[in-house]
């Protein structure tokens, strides 16, 4: 080998060794930072934390749980921050993977537990933690929140189910949130009109069904009281929306309609009658049986613009679940103006397909 030759070699051997050492360096200088947000008192779980670290950030789960992940080594600062809590700021030496919890303090005292109650369908005692049907119903006492001797005014309540926030307003003492299949996590965090938060225990509640064919969900964002219709009709009869007509029509008048089938399992139940802002109304129809349903919504009272979502979830009961989105929104000139969104068709053989159906006018 020639001189050039060797030094040629050497080049290429110095660039190979700088390369792999830049990329072994780049694998072994990051990692992942993974904890749990909690009050710091109580240990109570907080989700909807904001956890960051760098341009790396986080929002914690049902459980107060967060994962951050290709973090750089070093000298690090960890940002938790919660609407109501005091923020906290960690300083970290990044030298490895590492599991970090953090609590955060509010100003107000703890939240009593025995200001809240849980009811099954038809608000009887929950027995256990298994819920009937599909929706956990609730009551707080406003005026225990901290303590009969407090006089701490509340400004805002939230649920949060499985995480995810759910308003209402202050000034209704119940309430009713939908539950998925299964495992679903409950919670309530309640503000004083200074902002300071505090939140409930993390509550499990499972759902007891054996079957649950159609599910039709409507949530909105908005002051306004929206109104969910279904009706059922065989394939020759016209969709027509007929408000004060409770032929197979289920909606908040008439809950639980016994003329959609034979059976018990094959009439629905009119869940929820959502009233307040940012609220939701539910149908649940545990057995299909061949015909058309039309679903329908009716904005009854309009204060301002409302959007919102429906939701038509077909064999939520089993391992493989459909569910088809319908977005909608309404002005204030809207009110009083039925809106039709979509049909259900059931065959003979019990197959559901979704289809639009040409309304008319009502008769």
């Amino acid at each position: 080998m020639t001189r050039s030759q060797r030094h040629v070699l050497t080049l290429v051997l110095l660039a190979v060794t700088m390369m792999l050492t830049g990329c072994l360096g780049i694998w072994t200088s990051h990692y992942n930072v993974i904890g749990t947000v909690t009050e710091k008192d109580t240990g109570i779980p907080l989700a909807g934390a904001l956890v960051t670290m760098g341009t790396r950030r986080a929002i914690t789960d049902a459980r107060g749980n967060f994962e951050l992940k290709m973090l750089a080594a070093g000298q690090r600062e960890l940002n938790v921050e919660l609407d109501g809590y005091e923020p906290e700021v960690l300083n970290v030496d990044l030298t490895s993977n590492k599991t970090i919890d953090v609590g955060l303090a509010s100003e107000l005292p703890p939240f009593q537990e025995d200001s809240l109650q849980f009811f099954d369908w038809d608000w009887y005692d929950m027995v256990g933690d298994t819920v009937d049907y599909a929706t956990l119903y609730y009551e707080l006492d406003r005026d225990l929140v901290f303590g009969s001797s407090s006089s701490i005014e509340l400004d805002r309540i939230v649920a949060l189910v499985n995480g995810q926030p759910m308003e209402g307003e202050v000034g209704w003492d119940n309430g009713a949130v939908p539950l998925e299949m299964g495992e679903n996590t409950f919670q309530i965090r309640v503000w004083d009109t200074e902002g300071y938060a505090r939140s409930s225990a993390l509550y499990t509640f499972y759902t007891d069904m054996d079957r649950l064919d159609l599910r039709v969900l409507m949530t909105w964002a908005g002051e306004a009281d929206l109104d969910l219709h279904m009706f059922k009709r065989d394939p020759e009869e016209p969709n027509v929306f007929a408000h004060g007509n409770d032929d197979r029509h289920v909606y908040y008048s008439n809950q639980c309609p016994s003329d959609f089938g034979s059976a018990d399992e094959e009439n629905p139940i009119y869940e929820w009658d959502g009233w307040e802002y940012c609220s939701w109304e539910s149908i649940i129809l545990p057995v299909l049986t061949p015909g058309e349903y039309h679903i329908w919504i009716y904005p009854y009272t309009m204060y301002e613009r409302t959007t919102g979502q429906l939701k038509v979830i077909l064999n939520a009961t089993s391992s493989t679940p459909t569910e088809t989105t319908f977005d909608f929104s309404f002005d204030v000139d809207d009110e009083a103006t039925e809106y039709y969104v979509i049909t259900l068709r059931v065959d003979e053989d019990g197959e559901a397909t979704l289809v639009e159906v040409q309304p008319e006018d009502y008769l």
